[in-house]
């Protein structure tokens, strides 16, 4: 999000040529959290991944867009619902992006959702939904925030969940967490997350209320 300078999307051969850099090495993973695709093959490559490497957790972060509009191009959407969406156990959507993944169809049997920035009157949160159950946490909201709250949240909650915490108590910690980081990065005005700064609020979040719906 800063400009020029910048990098650039990662080519769809240099990503396939670090997979087999990574398979060479024969290690194990226990899970798989994936994000931005630049174009459909990448997300294939992904999928070729997911399944060579059949992890006990995948997270599919659907990083499509936001604000009633597609910022990837909707092949790669489309590619990581018809594709991505059958792997994951836990899709990490804002509120727009989930709208637009269950337009046409509901989501597969037995997938978790963690909307993002959901509404909540006045205040703003994420809610989780599982096969029986219903959770939600809300915070205050900010006049301006940096990026990479969504991709912090996700990351969050995988390592929580490879922790076997139960989905409400990784939901306050997670949440917890990231309202730290915006916190401290609007009172500072840092313009970014500070995850090396404030790592102690990643390892002891404030606790958030659940709220079960």
């Amino acid at each position: 999000g800063w400009g020029a300078p910048g990098g650039g999307a990662i080519t769809t051969e240099r990503l396939e040529s670090m997979w087999e850099a990574i398979k060479i090495q024969e290690l194990t993973f226990d899970a798989v959290l994936t994000g931005y695709f630049a174009n459909p093959a990448q997300v294939q490559l992904a999928r070729n991944i997911i399944e060579a490497l059949s992890p006990q957790l995948c997270v599919v972060d659907p990083v499509i867009g936001d604000h009633g509009s597609l910022y990837v191009p909707e092949a790669v959407a489309s590619a990581i619902h018809d594709t991505l969406l059958p792997l994951a156990d836990l899709i990490t959507p804002n509120l727009w992006e989930h709208d637009w993944l269950t337009q046409s169809e509901p989501l597969p049997d037995g997938l978790s959702t963690l909307i993002t920035s959901f509404p909540d009157g006045e205040k703003i949160g994420a809610q989780y939904k599982g096969a029986n159950e219903t959770l939600q946490v809300s915070h205050e909201r900010f006049a301006s925030v940096p990026h990479g709250g969504g991709d912090t949240l996700a990351a969050l909650w995988l390592a929580h969940a490879l922790e076997s915490l139960s989905p409400a108590t990784n939901l306050a910690r997670s949440v917890g967490s990231v309202l730290a980081l915006l916190r401290h990065a609007v009172e500072t005005d840092a313009g970014e997350i500070a995850l090396v700064r404030c790592q102690d609020d990643l390892l002891h979040p404030e606790t958030l209320k659940v709220r079960h719906d």
